[in-house]
């Protein structure tokens, strides 16, 4: 079976937003090179293209503060949403300012529905299966 094929347009400064939340540490070799615009060009399309209207399960998310960002799921539980949020969004979390002490009650209120915002205004939020997703 072969690869799909897409093509987006994005600009520089779209992929080096990409790049500079965290994507750095994960993939050191990245640049703004054709290749490196060309693999989130993929990405992109192939996201857009595939989009779930609804969460499958739940979904630990995180939306970046920079201008145009996304939603994107750094963790899921078909358990709970404290499964999912549990490792990669409190890790974030806790990058961003909040206290590991009070994590727990965050969760809590993230999985009646709420967002938090962090002060830098990187947002987070779990949804539960069947919940409707938002961009």
């Amino acid at each position: 079976m072969s690869e799909p094929t897409f093509d987006i347009s994005l600009t520089v400064a779209q992929v080096s937003a990409l790049l500079i939340d965290g994507h750095r540490e994960k993939f050191p070799t990245l640049d703004s090179s054709d290749f490196t615009v060309k693999l989130f060009q993929d990405a992109r399309s192939w996201y857009l293209d595939n989009v779930p209207s609804t969460a499958p399960v739940h979904w630990a998310q995180i939306k970046d503060r920079h201008e145009g960002a996304g939603w994107r799921t750094v963790g899921t539980s078909e358990k709970s949403g404290h499964d999912a949020a549990w490792g990669a969004l409190t890790d974030e979390m806790q990058r961003r300012d909040f206290r590991y002490g009070e994590l727990s009650a965050h969760i809590a209120d993230m999985e009646n529905g709420e967002e938090l915002v962090a002060e830098d205004g990187t947002q987070f939020r779990i949804l539960k299966p069947g919940q409707e997703i938002t961009r």
